[in-house]
């Protein structure tokens, strides 16, 4: 699996379970909720895209941050 990219896949034991590989190794990152009416691949998808948005805000307040002290 060391060519998929990093996101959440279904765990081969049980479906309903995902588990996240960061692209070169399993994580303990799990989730087992699922939106009723969505595939696992879907859900999967929308929680790698909330990554992503935490991600971005994190790295975008710290740049703020350490702006304002520069300039302070």
């Amino acid at each position: 699996m060391s060519n998929a990219p990093a996101g959440w896949y279904a765990e081969p034991t049980n479906r309903a379970t995902l588990r996240y590989w960061d692209g070169q190794s399993w994580t303990r990152w799990i989730c087992s909720e699922q939106t009723p009416g969505h595939s696992v691949e879907q859900f999967g998808a929308r929680l790698s895209s909330l990554g992503r948005n935490i991600t971005w805000i994190l790295f975008g307040s710290v740049f703020l941050f350490v702006s304002l002290l520069l300039f302070i």
